[in-house]
C-alpha cells in the first residue's frame, strides 16, 4: 500500500512502477523501463530492466547516440567489471533496483534500511521478520534476486513523498510546513508501537500491527491531505481513500459524558498525532475487511439506548451515527495508552490549538497567529 501525503510543493511522485524525483541537479523521469534525466539543455536517457535496475545511459551527441554508462549487475547488485568502462554521470547514482547508490559506504538507500550488494545482506534485521520466519531475517528478497525484488527495505510510500521511518530524523531539512508536521506524527505513531493493536475478543482475538499491515497491502493507497480550515474534523473519505488532518489541532473531550466539565479532572485531551492514528484505523477497517467496514456504517445507533450518553445538560454525546466510529475509538484508546493520552468514551469533542503535532498541551494565546 502507498501512504500518501499531499502538500503544496512537490518533493517527489511514486507511482508502483513509475517513478518520478525531481532533485535540486537535475530531473529524472521514469516510464515503464524508460526513464530520461535533463541536465541544462541535454537530455540523457536511462533504459531499465524488468528488476528496476538502470542498465544503460545515453543520449544523442547531435550526431549519433553516445552511451554514458552501461551497468551489468551479478544478481546480488555488484557490478561487473573490467570491459564497457564508461565515465558515466556522477550526478546520478541511482542504479541498483533504481535505488540510490552511497558512493562512501558502496551500500544502496531502500529507505527504511540500507543494503550491502558485495555480501546480499541488509545491514539491519528485517522489521518484518516474525511474519518470514522462514527466511533469514538479513536475506535480501528472501535470497532470490533474479525473483523477487525489495521495493523499499520496509517504509511507506506517499504520493507527493517517499516515508520510512527514520531514528532521530532531522525535520528542519522538511521544508513544506505540513510535510514535516505529517513526518512527525507518523514517526511518533511509528516509533512508540503506538498502532499495534488487539482487535477482537478471547479466542477470535489477534494483535496486528496496523502500521504494517497497510503498509504490507499493495492494492490500496491511504492518502493524507492537509485540513486548512480550523474547527473542522479530520475526516476519513472511504471514496477516495483519503484522510483531511490538521496538523495544529488536537481535541478535548468529556472523559465520563454524563458529568460536567466543570468537575476536577473531567477533561481529556488527544493530540493531533491521536487523532490521525484514529483515522488511519478507519483506513485500516476499509482496506483489510471492506464488507464489515459497510455493514459498521450502515449500523446506526441512533435507536440504541446503550450508546446514548446524555451530559448534565441533556445533550447526547454518544455515538449516535455509526457502530464504524464506536469501534474505532475502542481501537484508538489502546493507542491512546500507548501515547500517555486520555481514552475517549464518547463522542463529543472541543478543537483547540496545540504547541506540536505530537503535544496535547494547549499553545498560548500570545503564540497564536
Amino acid at each position: 500500500m502507498r501512504v500518501s501525503i499531499v502538500s503544496v510543493k512537490i518533493k517527489s511522485l511514486s507511482f508502483s512502477d513509475r517513478l518520478f524525483f525531481l532533485h535540486s541537479i537535475s530531473q529524472i523521469f521514469n516510464y515503464k523501463h524508460l526513464a530520461q534525466e535533463r541536465k541544462n539543455a541535454e537530455r540523457i536517457y536511462q533504459y531499465k530492466d524488468h528488476l528496476g535496475n538502470v542498465r544503460l545511459s545515453y543520449f544523442n551527441n547531435g550526431s549519433n547516440v553516445e552511451v554514458l554508462e552501461e551497468n551489468n549487475y551479478y544478481p546480488f547488485g555488484m557490478k561487473h567489471e573490467g570491459y564497457n568502462v564508461s565515465a558515466g554521470n556522477s550526478s546520478y547514482q541511482y542504479k541498483y533496483n533504481g535505488k540510490e547508490l552511497q558512493t562512501e559506504s558502496g551500500m544502496y538507500d531502500y529507505g527504511a534500511r540500507f543494503y550491502m550488494p558485495d555480501i546480499g545482506r541488509w545491514g539491519v534485521v528485517d522489521p518484518l521478520a516474525e511474519k518470514h520466519r522462514r527466511h533469514n531475517p538479513f536475506n535480501y528478497a528472501v535470497n532470490n534476486p533474479i525473483l523477487f525484488i525489495d521495493p523499499d527495505g520496509r517504509d511507506i510510500r506517499f504520493g507527493d513523498n517517499i516515508y520510512s521511518y527514520e531514528k532521530n530524523r532531522d525535520y528542519s531539512k522538511i521544508k513544506n510546513e505540513f510535510d514535516r508536521k505529517a513526518y512527525e506524527a507518523l514517526d511518533y505513531l511509528y516509533s512508540t508501537g503506538a498502532l499495534n493493536v488487539t482487535i477482537g475478543e478471547g479466542k477470535e482475538a489477534k494483535t496486528v500491527n496496523i502500521m504494517d499491515e497497510m503498509i504490507n497491502d499493495k492494492k490500496n493507497t491511504f492518502t493524507i491531505n492537509e485540513q486548512t480550515e480550523n474547527g473542522k474534523k479530520n475526516e476519513f473519505d472511504p471514496n477516495s481513500k483519503s484522510v483531511k488532518f490538521n496538523t495544529s489541532e488536537g481535541i478535548r473531550f468529556r472523559k465520563d459524558g454524563t458529568k460536567s466539565t466543570m468537575e476536577e479532572g473531567n477533561i481529556g485531551y488527544n493530540s493531533p498525532s491521536s487523532r490521525l492514528g484514529h483515522e488511519i484505523i478507519h483506513g485500516y477497517n476499509l482496506f483489510s475487511n471492506p464488507k464489515k467496514y459497510g455493514e459498521r456504517n450502515r449500523n446506526k445507533y441512533d435507536n440504541n439506548t446503550d450508546k446514548l450518553i446524555l451530559t448534565p445538560d441533556n445533550r447526547n454525546v454518544g455515538f449516535p451515527d455509526q457502530e464504524e466510529e464506536y469501534t474505532t475509538t475502542n481501537l484508538g484508546n489502546q493507542m491512546n495508552q500507548k501515547l500517555n493520552e486520555d481514552k475517549r468514551t464518547n463522542y463529543g469533542i472541543i478543537p483547540y490549538t496545540v504547541e506540536s503535532v505530537t503535544s496535547t498541551k494547549i499553545k498560548p494565546p500570545s503564540t497564536l497567529k
